[in-house]
């Protein structure tokens, strides 16, 4: 039986006409599959004041199993909804009954043939088909004007397992919330953007407020660890230090009344390659003094995570930094104190490994930007092998697939819950480039407040809880985008010729 629906009225329209819902144009991944389309639906309406003989229509409309029809009719009335968004199959039923005094007109329902895998990509639609969220509200007016629709770069295949692998690293640590994203480190294209929970867009109104949110791109945090990879390129780049250089991390670092101090480890001299590879604090820190607050607010200017990007991709936050102080400059340089979207951080690390081109981030296919050059090809160079002896040799060796010569960093920061830093709750995320040898695709994985189980070893850190999950989403994409696995490291690429005066003698898998 048709599901029939309470009638609703409406005030008499100036023209006795009914106004259609605007065909809107289709979304389309970019291979074709669709994102978004219209389903071909029908609503029903009658005028009361046309009706002749009354009591025969009401008669009728029972049997066709609208109970309500005796207390919701209004003579007074002359525009009365009766069905709302119903099948061509439905229409035929009603047509069939042969009840002369109903009308039809053609709608159109937005259909997502992919449920929730989109839902803060692609957004939804209201009743009047207007976009509310998403690439329906930015694009509203060319999705209601362009019947050749919109090519999005998001990769469906790669959407799914990034989202599969999320939910499951979410699940799997008790964690609250999570977002992923995977973008072309040369283009700046985003393949997939990812944040759970998630809503059923076809049905928005049983979603919780916190369902709709985008934590890729909608929310500012502090990411931690990951800023050292900034640090460290800015001050090889602007040659405020040296990659053979020497820091001493022994003591922890005062500032004032702040004292900065190392998550983990004995307390040495490092090299560069240690500062990175075990996540110093200590030793980040004191390059960012080598540098001076100026130099260091430069590269965070030019790697554009002072500012709003300037890109298609819907509704990305503002970074948020406050007053630009000894202590802040020197606590932003590993990632606490300043505030950015997961989608600036993907953008700038992007930059680090691709010989220093700043790409815009793009979800609309065609549209890359990469015309600004932020680094040296030799900083990026430095980088990449400083990034790969992070996975090798340090903290962040769950991130590794065999074969793929990953590169990654891991941060770890506290969330700050009425005003203060707390001890129980962590964010926690992962930022790895593959392959190494020739960057194709950085990924970015950060989990809200995971709890503490066997699987972490009680560490709720971006190395034990955001870096597996990495893992897992790398060697399910590599093979769909056409990366082939590297047997054999060649020993003569620049990239991952490591001094070998160095030890590493105080790696631990504790590190953030």
């Amino acid at each position: 039986m048709i599901k029939l629906l309470s009638f609703t009225t409406l005030d008499v329209l100036k023209k006795k006409q009914v106004d259609l819902i605007n065909r809107r144009a289709p979304i389309f991944d970019r291979n074709g599959v669709v994102l978004a389309s219209n389903l071909q639906t029908f609503s029903a309406y009658i005028n009361p004041r046309k009706i002749k003989n009354l009591h025969s229509f009401k008669q009728r409309m029972l049997k066709l199993g609208y109970v309500d029809i005796n207390k919701k009719l209004d003579l007074n009335r002359e525009f009365i909804w009766l069905f709302k968004k119903l099948s061509p199959d439905e229409k035929k039923r009603i047509e069939t009954a042969g009840i002369s005094e109903i009308n039809f007109i053609e709608e159109n329902k937005r259909i997502l043939p992919h449920g929730n895998l989109f839902s803060h990509v692609i957004g939804h639609v209201c009743e009047d088909g207007i976009g509310m969220s998403g690439i329906e509200k930015k694009y509203n007016n060319l999705l209601m004007s362009d019947g050749g629709g919109i090519k999005l770069t998001i990769d469906t295949r790669v959407q799914h397992y990034v989202r599969e692998s999320l939910i499951n690293g979410i699940k799997m640590h008790s964690a609250k919330s999570g977002a992923g994203i995977v973008i072309d480190v040369n283009t700046g294209e985003l393949l997939s953007i990812v944040s759970y929970p998630d809503f059923n867009p076809s049905n928005i109104k049983k979603s919780d407020k916190d369902k709709l949110v985008n934590w890729a791109t909608y929310g500012a945090y502090e990411m931690g660890s990951s800023f050292k990879v900034l640090t460290i390129a800015s001050a090889l780049d602007s040659k405020s230090i040296s990659e053979t250089d020497i820091i001493d991390a022994s003591k922890p670092l005062k500032i004032g009344k702040f004292t900065i101090r190392d998550y983990r480890g004995k307390g040495s001299a490092l090299s560069v390659e240690e500062v990175l590879m075990y996540s110093s604090n200590i030793g980040t820190a004191k390059i960012a003094q080598s540098m001076g607050k100026n130099l260091q607010y430069s590269y965070l200017q030019k790697l554009g995570l002072l500012s709003n990007i300037e890109s298609n991709v819907p509704y990305v936050a503002s970074p948020i930094i406050g007053t630009w102080s000894d202590t802040r400059a020197l606590t932003t340089s590993y990632g606490h104190g300043i505030a950015v979207s997961p989608l600036h951080l993907i953008t700038a690390i992007s930059a680090v490994v691709n010989g220093g081109v700043l790409c815009k981030p793009s979800i609309i296919f065609g549209e890359s930007d990469c015309s600004s050059k932020v680094l040296k090809k030799e900083t990026s160079l430095i980088m990449r092998k400083l990034m790969r002896l992070a996975v090798e040799k340090g903290s962040v060796k769950k991130a590794d697939v065999e074969g793929y010569n990953v590169a990654a960093k891991s941060g770890t920061a506290e969330k700050i819950i009425d005003g203060k830093y707390s001890k129980d709750e962590n964010l926690v995320s992962t930022v790895a480039v593959f392959p190494i040898n020739e960057p194709k695709y950085v990924v970015l994985i950060m989990i809200d407040s995971p709890q503490k189980n066997f699987i972490n070893k009680g560490f709720r850190t971006g190395g034990m809880v955001a870096a597996p999950v990495v893992s897992e989403i790398i060697r399910k994409i590599a093979p769909i985008l056409n990366v082939a696995p590297i047997r054999k490291t060649n020993k003569g690429d620049a990239f991952l010729q490591v001094h070998q005066k160095n030890s590493y003698r105080f790696a631990s898998a504790k590190s953030n």
